[in-house]
């Protein structure tokens, strides 16, 4: 049966992060089980107050692990919102113990958070993170039941990781990428490496062995280092060190769903800016100068 996993604090794994005035993101974490994941519907209900009543707010698949609340209205500063979950599976069903925020960003942490997802926006590029599978049931096709590992590297049971499906589900969301820095590994034969570093929201959480696809380029990357930055303890976003995938990586095949919703939601920067004022004199043509006076022309705001 699929369950919550437990901390050793003996609280139900699920957390809940604010990301902004109006929105939070409630993630959770199953205990390990051989079960198939696919096949279990997680819900997510909402309240104001630890007691309740909960109103239930969404039907998620199993496979995925976490749910963004864009209508948790979070802009009273004095609210506090709670959830709580269940999950159904063929054999059983569980439910979470009541969640509230696991921490309390500042003020100044969520304008770090809205600025560092501000660069993602204009400087970042769309990618699709497929996050490994740590649970769930074992690939019939390859895993080895003696040897407690998997037999092929080429299988699409579960792409090189024990786990029948291999990821979970992708999350599409902006990453921006550096520079590729060309390297030449001498061996037996010659192999050539790229590798590159970036920069990711503070959502999704990721981790080495991840896959990231570059919507744009159709290039796929294995993240192999995280470094979160923090502010207080609150994490802004995660810097990411990855290398390009081999061209025989099974990864190649993890297939692109359609219908992905960013986490990153596409708002605008509603400040304006005081453009400079120029003569009109200084912009017009040379031949319709003549007999105008360059003080007594009116102004023109530069850019209307």
């Amino acid at each position: 049966m699929i369950v919550f996993d437990r901390l050793e604090t003996r609280e139900h794994a699920v957390f809940v992060e604010i990301a902004s005035r109006k929105c939070a993101i409630v993630s959770w974490r199953f205990r390990p089980t051989n079960e198939n994941l696919a096949g279990a519907v997680v819900s997510v209900t909402r309240s104001y107050s630890p007691t309740g009543p909960f109103v239930a707010v969404a039907e998620v698949p199993g496979s995925t692990t976490y749910y963004r609340d864009a209508n948790a209205l979070m802009g009273d500063k004095w609210r506090e919102v709670y959830y709580k979950l269940r999950v159904t599976s063929p054999d059983g069903s569980d439910e979470s113990e009541v969640m509230g925020v696991r921490s309390h960003p500042s003020m100044e942490a969520i304008a770090a958070r809205r600025r560092a997802d501000l660069a993602l926006r204009l400087e970042g590029v769309p990618c699709v993170i497929y996050s490994r599978r740590n649970e769930g049931g074992r690939c019939p096709a390859c895993w080895d039941a003696v040897l407690k590992t998997v037999s092929s590297s080429r299988c699409t049971s579960c792409y090189n990781t024990g786990r029948l499906g291999g990821f979970y589900s992708p999350v599409l969301t902006q990453v921006k990428i550096m520079p590729v820095a060309m390297i030449n590994e001498p061996a037996d034969t010659l192999r050539q490496t790229e590798q590159t570093t970036g920069m990711v929201s503070f959502f999704p959480l990721v981790k080495p062995r991840d896959v990231i696809y570059e919507v744009n380029k159709g290039k796929r990357w294995r993240i192999t280092q995280v470094t979160p930055t923090e502010i207080h303890r609150i994490p802004i976003h995660q810097d990411i060190v990855m290398i390009g995938l081999n061209p025989d990586d099974v990864e190649h095949s993890l297939p692109i769903p359609s219908g992905l919703t960013t986490v990153i939601p596409q708002w605008k920067d509603q400040r304006t800016y005081l453009k400079a004022l120029v003569r009109d004199y200084e912009i017009m043509p040379v031949e319709e100068r003549q007999g105008k006076d360059p003080g007594a022309v009116d102004f023109t705001p530069m850019g209307s």
